[in-house]
């Protein structure tokens, strides 16, 4: 085994490690594409550490460094992690990702770091961008390796920007009692003020009927551009249409936790490893039929 590949081998492990169901769901694509998703979740996964969990910018500026070193040309020495940026490098070179992209999602983790809150859902929506629509904008290239003619594949890079975008909005809507105990209000403060919602009574009084309509507002926008996709699946590759599936599925799961805990912030909402283990099984069947 090269030591590209061991190091392939080791981003792969780092995903298994926190979202096994979606690495298992990698194991039909071609060696190339898996590679290439592995590094990207990787670096997903480097830069969303370095602050959320040691809340190191000396780090994620490291990370930064060698970001513009790869687009560059240079990458025989790393700062930050080299088991991750040699397969990055090798991923970027494969299907040109975006440098901006990178640089988006790069800049948006580190303004998180001060954040406190989105006045407008302009703001949110442009946070959701930074932080995940660009993800789903470096995978597009990967998502459509098929696909020729340029129009489609515009067509689906929108698509995949929506799709991270809705993501996350799904994560910051499971989110909201653990996010305000950070000093963190990622829902707008114009939506709060619409609905009369007020998160420190919700957080330590209990939910409203008002924050529960909030609450759906953000939920019926997530569920429409999930549909949105789901009608338009044929603008990426067969092999990734399962994957697109599966995320969609258990982040609808995800949406569908929350209700069942009655939007209570202080519950965290989760997927059990059961229902995770049923979405995958009904989701790889189904195509395995086609």
């Amino acid at each position: 085994m090269g030591n590209l590949e061991k190091e392939y081998k080791y981003c792969q492990k780092i995903m298994k490690n926190y979202t096994k169901t979606f690495a298992n769901a990698f194991e039909h694509l071609s060696t190339e594409k898996r590679n290439a998703l592995w590094s990207i979740y990787a670096l997903y996964h480097n830069v969303d550490e370095s602050i959320k969990v040691h809340k190191d910018i000396e780090y994620l500026n490291k990370i930064k460094q060698d970001v513009q070193q790869i687009y560059n040309g240079e990458t025989k020495k790393f700062h930050s992690n080299t088991k991750i940026m040699k397969p990055l490098a090798q991923t970027i070179y494969l299907y040109d990702l975006p440098k901006s992209a990178l640089e988006t999602f790069i800049q948006t983790v580190e303004d998180d770091f001060v954040f406190s809150a989105n006045d407008t859902d302009q703001q949110l929506e442009q946070y959701c961008y930074g932080v995940s629509g660009v993800i789903g904008e470096l995978l597009n290239p990967i998502f459509t390796q098929s696909q020729i003619e340029t129009a489609k594949v515009a067509e689906a890079n929108a698509m995949s920007i929506t799709l991270g975008k809705a993501l996350q909005l799904t994560k910051i809507l499971r989110n909201v009692g653990k996010d305000y105990s950070n000093g963190k209000i990622y829902i707008s403060i114009e939506k709060l003020e619409y609905y009369n919602v007020d998160l420190d009574s919700i957080y330590y009084n209990g939910v409203t009927p008002n924050y529960a309509h909030l609450w759906e507002s953000y939920a019926n926008l997530i569920e429409r551009n999930f549909s949105y996709i789901l009608d338009h699946l044929y603008l990426f590759d067969d092999d990734i249409e399962p994957i697109i599936v599966l995320t969609i599925k258990t982040y609808q799961g995800l949406l569908e936790e929350v209700r069942k805990n009655l939007y209570d912030v202080t519950k965290h909402a989760n997927l059990s490893s059961y229902k995770k283990s049923k979405i995958y099984r009904n989701v790889m069947e189904t195509y395995s039929k086609s």
